[in-house]
């Protein structure tokens, strides 16, 4: 259902915070969703109260209850994560504030997750500037298998061209597949992003920058 889609969409989005190790030369070792520091955020007042919570997060990080497009908040998460490449052992753990919202059946995802050199830093995309800003501007496919998943010839070759994007959940029957659009920047230390939910979403990369701009501030 919905509930399981956004669920996906969110570990996809967490996975793509990664996916520039593909084009320093190295490949994803993995990303994971952490129910255990996850939790939802029933109305903009918990979003407020993540920020102050999350580590890494700002108090008063960007959040807008509205988009002149139409686009209306929902509902949130805090999204508890886990990831590590193959060239460090180390495993980062992290929440992210995932923010839901709505136009006539259409979902877009606003997320702010904290700093972590080498997993949240990581960019990909067509570079967008504006305001002084670098915004990142992407469509991307992504795969959701079970960990124990055999890759063929041709997902590896897409996976280190950077063209194709794995994300892991155990509790899949069969593997899912989707394209997702997505602008992505980093400001005051904290890495924004906005990105389409699922297929249904007419939302393309120009309105996305629009709404990225918006909760920047500009026009």
């Amino acid at each position: 259902g919905g509930a399981r889609r956004h669920a996906l969409m969110r570990r996809a989005a967490a996975a793509l915070l990664l996916c520039g190790a593909v084009f320093a030369g190295t490949r994803v070792g993995y990303i994971r969703s952490d129910w255990r520091n996850s939790y939802t955020l029933k109305d903009a007042a918990d979003v407020g109260e993540a920020m102050k919570a999350v580590e890494g997060i700002a108090p008063d990080a960007r959040f807008l209850e509205q988009y002149s497009n139409g686009f209306v908040f929902s509902e949130g998460t805090v999204d508890g994560a886990e990831a590590r490449n193959p060239d460090d052992p180390t495993v980062y753990r992290y929440q992210s504030i995932d923010a839901v919202y709505e136009r006539d059946g259409e979902t877009v995802h606003v997320t702010i997750s904290p700093l972590i050199s080498g997993v949240t830093t990581e960019q990909r995309g067509e570079p967008v500037s504006w305001n002084g800003v670098t915004l990142y501007t992407l469509e991307q496919d992504y795969k959701v298998v079970n960990q124990d998943y055999v890759k063929t010839d041709a997902e590896q070759r897409l996976e280190e061209a950077g063209q194709l994007i794995f994300s892991y959940d155990d509790s899949l029957s069969e593997p899912e597949q989707f394209q997702q659009r997505y602008v992505s920047w980093i400001e005051d230390q904290m890495r924004y992003s906005i990105y389409t939910s699922d297929t249904s979403s007419q939302a393309d990369i120009p309105e996305l920058v629009q709404m990225a701009r918006e909760l920047m501030g500009g026009e």
